[in-house]
């Protein structure tokens, strides 16, 4: 099979034919039919389905609905891939009679639930999930760095690099209470970011205080200049606020004067004022602000835009 809109071709695999090599042996044999002699080369693809039962101490149906890359050929020019379980004797012969195979040059993974024809819909479920997005941001001469859904890491370069070369043996450390002078850290959060005009790391949609689990519409900061105590006192500046429009934060993006906050229904400005509360909030519109896609948000001069939908729900547009 060739090009991107070339219906694979299925070939049935001939009864029996899965066949262990050799005893202690990973290497099995699959005997194809319907395909031109010398078709497989070490290196190519096949894709095996509708094998069944064990044979010689290997369960054949983990050979199923996957891409294994050909190791060798036989004498008799059928491809010989290497599975995981070994063989317990050698030269035994099953895996059914209504078995069927795939042959392709690509590389495993190109084709998921090949069986389907060109055109046909797929019939499995389909899972959807938020992307696995990682924030990064600079700390002075360090770095910060959170994977969504997890706690904020630490990485101190006049600790952890040489002569500008980082130390293999010296990683990042987590924020967490084990670090002495840490109060109250984050645990769980979808993004953050270092504001450079105070010094308060702001952590979005994340924990709150003796809380594990995430607030969706919670924000974060820590005190001024210090990513480690996140307990508001009377004596820092550390504190948070839960908004109340949206279901959903979408981060932040900073400008000259204050922190745009996105969530997927209103934009939010976020600005420093000092004394107890050390950030007040103001709702600059929920009208026309459904945001699309999370991180679509950017700052251009005394812009704000960001990728959103209007109430035409197919019309993408950008506002600012």
């Amino acid at each position: 099979m060739g090009g991107d809109d070339v219906t694979p071709t299925e070939y049935t695999l001939a009864a029996s034919p899965f066949t262990t090599t050799a005893a202690a042996s990973t290497l099995v044999e699959i005997e194809t039919t319907g395909i031109p002699a010398n078709a497989f080369v070490a290196g190519d693809y096949i894709y095996l389905q509708g094998l069944t039962g064990t044979v010689d101490g290997i369960d054949t149906t983990f050979f199923n609905n996957k891409w294994w890359q050909v190791a060798s050929v036989s004498g008799t020019n059928d491809p010989q891939i290497n599975g995981v379980e070994t063989a317990t004797a050698g030269s035994v012969s099953g895996g059914g009679s209504s078995a069927s195979f795939y042959h392709d040059d690509v590389s495993a993974g190109g084709v998921v639930g090949a069986s389907r024809a060109w055109g046909d819909a797929s019939s499995a479920s389909v899972l959807v999930d938020a992307l696995r997005t990682v924030t990064m941001q600079n700390f002075g001469e360090d770095l910060m760095v959170s994977n969504r859904g997890g706690p904020i890491y630490y990485y101190d370069t006049s600790t952890n690099v040489t002569s500008g070369v980082p130390q293999d043996d010296m990683p990042a450390i987590v924020i967490d209470s084990t670090i002495s002078g840490s109060t109250e850290p984050i645990e769980v959060c979808d993004s953050f970011l270092v504001s450079e005009s105070h010094g308060h790391t702001v952590a979005f949609a994340c924990n709150d205080i003796g809380r594990s689990t995430a607030n969706n519409m919670l924000i974060r900061w820590s005190d001024r200049h210090n990513p480690f105590v996140w307990l508001p006192t009377p004596g820092n500046e550390a504190g948070g606020r839960v908004l109340r429009e949206g279901s959903q934060l979408y981060g932040g993006v900073p400008t000259k004067e204050e922190i745009m906050v996105f969530t997927n229904t209103a934009l939010y400005a976020m600005r420093y004022t000092g004394g107890f509360e050390t950030y007040g909030f103001t709702l600059i519109t929920k009208t026309w602000v459904r945001t699309l896609v999370a991180r679509s948000q950017l700052w251009i001069t005394w812009s704000s835009s960001w990728v959103g939908i209007s109430s035409t729900p197919t019309m993408v547009r950008f506002s600012r």
